[in-house]
Formats: structure tokens, C-alpha cells, sequence
């Protein structure tokens, strides 16, 4: 994603091989074996190339948090390194294995289809030794990263989408509800108290609080985590932007950045907490490995609050169209191999799958301190960790590589996502890489991508996108959706962002000034289809068509605190204003209050469909894949729930 006013919480740090491989081998997994000095292969296959990266440092001699920049910074917490293990119980034989080993549980997690995750931190990965080699522990995960949406003060998109007409003629101002905000945190920078203690209880006396900016008191499921670091009080920000649309509605908090178990189980946690039962959940952060074929575990809790009566909403995303969505695409048919490194025999030809000129490399220049992140998706199940299943049948990896020298070494390769997944007869592993690469130079560099299927299933559908400061040589390959993991669950309101610039001029702010345009970066997405069951387990005869962004609704405006020091020029006060479809995402949950409000009778199903049937048709005419059907328009979504008979509405 090209930098733009969307903002982000995390730096990226280049992830370099810390070995020397000079010649191909036959099989990968004695390769690894190799490199790593591991003796059993279930060190391999229950473990992710990243952990055992961080494991190879630690054994030369970096300290843990060295190791792990290079590798996978985001899974520290404080110093050390917060794994998933993929467990089939919570036993105590495991329990106290895991204690004799010297790690410390931090959570236990009975997630969808009985999958059960137990989430550790360890001082070194080579703690996680006996517990891999347990047949009850089938896999072992750092965290993922993880993100938000982001990019007497009242948000300007409160206007924008005729809230104060909406409040006004119809006496509505969210007073019964109560909605549920999931962010990073709330309250870590601006002060204030919880009780009682330990982040689960009420939140009073915070600085937005103390303005008046926000409820004088604010429900409080987890804090999120204590290192100030990882949060900024994104989630004060969105409470702030529902306060002004539904001023009325009480206010829940549960983080999503303790991890990734963590966020699915807090959705949870937010509708069933005992005296303050959430009746709207909208949340701005997503996780760079929840699936885009099947719903995770975080999607399927977002299914969850819908099937209960509680409407969803989730920031789209800011990535804008930075993707390569195809059927893979073998570049020499002749041949295949198994070698590792890769020979190039067996790469994706990404020209030839987008019906253009043959281009098996996908190619980015960075600017000095340019990041360019890169994953990599496709159609098998999950194995457990980040959505349920068998795991994955194809076996693909990713190489970022400085030049075109086949086949690759430790002289080429800059990064490289190569966990050992399945075959067809033998499927394990997610169906997800990930490669990073930081230029940490004082001169431009040319770097290009390359995708290997190195064993397994054919015909495989990817989805390749890259998230870059940088810029894409080659951007015509690169055009294509980018929403992915819960926003785009048949049953969650993915939401993408209009600049309200934009709209109170009626699409003057950016071109073509003919219309209403999405901000550049809102996620594009369109028919997001379902392929594969929940349980992972059934490949769906006919997809399921998902057609994204649901609604959009505004960002670009107000709130008292958020984001620090981001006041733009095109308005005429100095207040920070509030970007991306995080900003977004709490307006259009806000006028779900108002609507539940007018008619209480209301089914979350009415509540999407009114939304969607009032919008003001925007960009595209008709349904398109950066607006979906168009801008909130709150005064008519009121009006309609507040029909006689709505609740007697059949919804189609």
C-alpha cells in the first residue's frame, strides 16, 4: 500500500536469511533440518520458518529481541516471543509440560469447531522443543502482525451522512443500546482509571472523558496490552466519532492487539458480558494472516454476533488495490521439481495468469527506508491456528530477491516465506506466507518477488498483495482486491471511507470531480467469495459470493485527541483528524444505534439491508467494488427502520 493519510501503528523490520545455502537440494525438509540442527521433522513441520529463524539466532548468540526483529518483531511482548500452539486439550500433563519447560500461558482459547489454542511466551523457540514433539500439540505459531484501520470537537461526518436530521426528526440519539468497540486500546495514553483492576471493569477520568468528549464512564471487557509501544488509543478516537453520531449509546471496550485467539474470543466477550451485553460490535484492526478464502476464527465470532442478533461492522481496510489475485500459473509446464532453493522450474508466470506477457517477477523500487510486506494466500483450509481444518494440501512459498540469478541462494535472497506445508495425501500447515524487506541503504534498490510452488496441489487459486512505501514497476499486474479475513464475512458489515471533504463538496476534493469518489486507499474489493466451509473441511461446490464493501460512510474528520497531531489543512480548526476506515467503521455503527433505537424490533439482518437500500449511490453507477451500494445516509436509514411494520420485513 503507498503511504497516504491512512495511518499505521508498526514499523516493519527487513527479515534477512541467516544462512548459507549455496545449491538446491532435493527436499526442503532436510534442508531446514539441516540449517536449523534439528533432529526430529516434527520440529519442522509443527513449526513456522519464522520460529525457527528466531531459534537459529538465539542459538548464534543474538539476544531474543534481535533475533525476532529480524523475524517476526510483532510477536514480542515485552521480552519475550508470544507463540499459538495448536493443542487438542488443555490437560494437565500438557499444562505441567509446559511449565517444565519454562513457559508462561498466557491465555487459553476454546475457539470455533473445537479448535483449542494455548498461547504461550518463551524466552527462546527451542523451549517449544518437547511440547512439538507431543502428539497432542499439532503446531506452533508466532503471532501474527497485526494492525488498525487508521489512517468540544464533533466529527464533520456526522453531517456528512445527515446524522443531526436523522436524530432530530425522528427523537433518536442511540439512548438502550449499547455498542462494542475493538481497537487497540482506549485508554493507555489518555489517563484515566479502570476498576477494578487488571483492565476488566469501567474506565473513568480519561482526558476525552474529563472533556466531556466521551460517557463519563465506559465499560471495559480487556484493556489490551500494558506496553505503551503497541497502542496509541485508536479505540478512544472511534468511541469519540460514535459519541457525536449516537450521543445516547453506552460504551464497551475489548482490545484485539493481545493477539490474534485474543480479538475472536473478545467479539465474543463483548455480546455476552454479563449486565452489559453489547447490541453493536464495530472494530478497526485486522490481522495480516486471517484468510481470505475461508472465515477464520475472528470471522467466524463476527458470524457469531450475527447470528445472535448483534449487527457487525468492520474497517474494510486501507490498502487500496495492491494485489494479484489468480489461478497459478506454471511457468515452465515441461517440469517440476522439489528443490530448495527454488531452481525457478516451477514459478508463477503472474504475466501469462493476467493474459499478458510472460513476467514471473513481480517487481518494486525502494527508496532508502522504504519497506516493502508481502503476502501470500490460496484456496486450502487452515490447519488450526489461524482458521479450522486439515490444512493444506499445496505447498507454495515466496522469495523477495535482489536479482534474477536462478537457482536462488543466500547471495539473492533478501527474505523468504517457506513454511513447510502438505501435500494431497499428507495436508498440514497453513495456506499462508509472508516476506518482508526493509532497503537500509542510503540508495534506491531494485527488489522483485517471486512465487514457487514447490509441492502439492494443482490447480491452486492465489492471492498475492504487498503493502509498500515503494513504488510497483509493475502496477499492472497488481491491480485487484485487497479486503480479506472478517471484513469480508458474509455476516459483517465491511465498511470502506469517503473523505467527508469529499462529499460536502459533492466530489470536488480528488478527481474525477464528476462524482463521489472512496478515498484512493479504502480496500477495493467486490465479489469476496467463500470457498471453503467453516470447518475447513468441505470444498463448496458452488462459492459463496460475498459482495464488498457492504456500505461506506466518512473519515477524514474530527475527534479531540486522535490521531496525535494529524490536524489537516482543508479545515479551519487544529483538532486531529481521524483517517482510514477506522474512522469510517464507528460512523456507520453509530447509525445502527440510531436505527435500533427508532424501532427496537429490528433484526440485525434489517438493519444491514435498510443501510444498504437507503445509501446514496457514489463513484461507479450502481454496486462497485470501492463503495459497495454507496454512502450512509442516515436521516433515510432512520426513517426507514422507523416505518411502521419493518419488523415484519422480509429480507432478500
Amino acid at each position: 500500500m503507498k503511504t497516504s493519510a491512512a495511518f499505521f501503528l508498526f514499523s516493519f523490520l527487513s527479515i534477512a536469511p541467516l544462512w548459507a545455502q549455496n545449491a538446491p537440494s532435493s527436499n526442503k525438509q532436510e534442508v531446514l533440518m539441516s540449517r536449523y540442527g534439528l533432529n526430529s521433522p516434527a520440529l519442522v513441520t509443527k513449526t513456522s520458518n519464522k520460529l525457527l529463524a528466531v531459534r537459529e539466532g538465539v542459538a548464534k548468540g543474538l539476544s531474543l529481541k534481535a533475533a525476532a526483529s529480524k523475524q517476526t518483531a510483532a510477536a514480542m511482548r515485552g521480552d519475550k516471543l508470544q507463540v499459538i500452539l495448536v493443542v487438542d486439550d488443555f490437560s494437565d500433563d500438557l499444562l505441567n509440560a509446559a511449565a517444565q519447560a519454562k513457559l508462561e500461558i498466557v491465555g487459553r482459547y476454546e475457539l470455533a469447531h473445537g479448535t483449542r489454542h494455548l498461547v504461550v511466551r518463551c524466552s527462546s523457540p527451542a523451549q517449544l522443543d518437547s511440547l512439538l514433539l507431543r502428539p497432542d500439540v499439532k503446531r506452533a505459531q508466532e503471532e501474527p502482525k497485526r494492525r488498525t484501520r487508521a489512517g468540544t470537537v464533533v466529527t464533520q461526518g456526522d453531517a456528512s451522512m445527515r446524522a443531526p436530521q436523522a436524530r432530530s426528526t425522528y427523537g433518536v440519539d442511540g439512548s438502550g443500546l449499547r455498542i462494542g468497540v475493538i481497537s487497540d486500546s482506549l485508554n493507555r495514553t489518555l489517563g484515566g482509571t479502570v476498576l477494578p483492576a487488571f483492565g476488566v471493569g469501567t474506565v473513568t477520568g480519561s482526558t476525552p472523558q474529563i472533556a466531556n468528549e466521551l460517557p463519563a464512564s465506559i465499560r471495559v471487557v480487556d484493556a489490551g496490552p500494558t506496553d505503551l509501544s503497541e497502542v496509541i488509543d485508536e479505540g478512544s478516537g472511534m468511541a469519540e466519532i460514535i459519541h457525536d453520531v449516537a450521543p445516547g449509546a453506552a460504551l464497551s471496550f475489548a482490545s484485539a492487539f493481545k493477539g490474534y485467539s485474543d480479538f475472536a474470543t473478545n467479539i465474543t466477550k463483548l455480546r455476552t458480558d454479563p449486565g452489559f451485553e453489547c447490541d453493536i460490535i464495530v472494530d478497526d484492526v485486522g490481522y495480516f494472516a486471517e484468510p481470505i478464502f475461508q472465515n477464520g476464527f475472528i470471522g467466524q465470532a463476527a458470524n457469531a454476533a450475527f447470528a445472535a442478533g448483534v449487527p457487525y461492522f468492520a474497517a474494510l481496510g486501507n490498502d487500496g488495490d495492491s494485489a494479484h489475485e489468480a489461478d497459478y500459473v506454471d511457468s515452465n509446464t515441461g517440469s517440476a521439481d522439489t528443490a530448495y532453493p527454488a531452481t525457478g522450474v516451477d514459478f508463477h508466470d503472474f504475466g501469462l495468469a493476467k493474459a499478458t506477457a510472460s513476467d514471473k517477477y513481480l517487481t518494486f523500487l525502494l527508496q532508502p527506508g522504504d519497506i516493502l510486506s508481502c503476502i501470500l494466500k490460496w484456496d486450502d483450509p487452515g490447519d488450526g491456528v489461524f482458521a479450522p481444518g486439515p490444512g493444506s494440501a499445496a505447498d507454495l512459498d515466496m522469495y523477495i530477491v535482489s536479482n534474477f540469478t536462478l537457482p536462488l541462494t543466500s547471495s539473492n535472497i533478501l527474505s523468504e516465506g517457506i513454511d513447510a506445508q502438505g501435500t494431497v495425501a499428507s495436508p498440514s500447515g497453513e495456506p499462508f506466507e509472508y516476506a518482508e524487506y526493509e532497503n537500509t541503504g542510503t540508495t534506491a534498490r531494485t527488489v522483485h518477488v517471486v512465487i514457487d510452488h514447490y509441492d502439492g496441489r494443482r490447480p491452486v487459486h492465489l492471492h498475492f498483495s504487498a503493502w509498500t512505501d515503494g513504488t510497483e514497476t509493475d502496477a499492472a499486474l497488481m491491480r485487484g482486491r485487497t479486503a480479506y479475513g472478517h471484513t469480508i464475512a458474509e455476516n459483517a458489515m465491511g465498511v470502506a471511507a469517503i473523505d467527508y471533504l469529499e462529499i460536502d463538496t459533492n466530489g470536488l476534493l480528488q478527481s474525477p470531480i464528476t462524482q463521489i469518489n472512496a478515498q484512493t486507499y479504502s480496500s477495493e474489493a467486490g465479489n469476496s467469495p467463500l470457498l471453503l466451509s467453516d470447518d475447513g473441511l468441505t470444498r463448496l461446490a458452488t462459492p459463496l459470493a460475498r459482495m464488498k464493501p457492504d456500505i461506506s460512510a466518512p473519515d477524514g474528520a474530527n475527534t479531540s485527541t486522535f490521531y496525535p497531531g494529524a490536524d489537516r489543512s482543508g479545515d479551519a480548526d487544529s483538532y486531529p483528524n481521524f483517517f482510514g476506515t477506522s474512522a469510517a467503521a464507528p460512523h456507520a455503527a453509530a447509525v445502527a444505534a440510531l436505527m435500533m433505537q427508532a424501532n427496537p424490533l429490528m433484526t440485525a439482518s434489517q438493519v444491514y439491508s435498510i443501510m444498504r437500500t437507503t445509501a446514496v449511490d457514489v463513484e461507479t453507477v450502481g454496486f462497485d467494488a470501492r463503495t459497495g451500494p454507496g454512502l450512509i445516509n442516515a436521516e433515510t436509514a432512520v426513517g426507514a427502520a422507523n416505518a411502521s411494520g419493518v419488523a415484519d420485513w422480509q429480507i432478500y
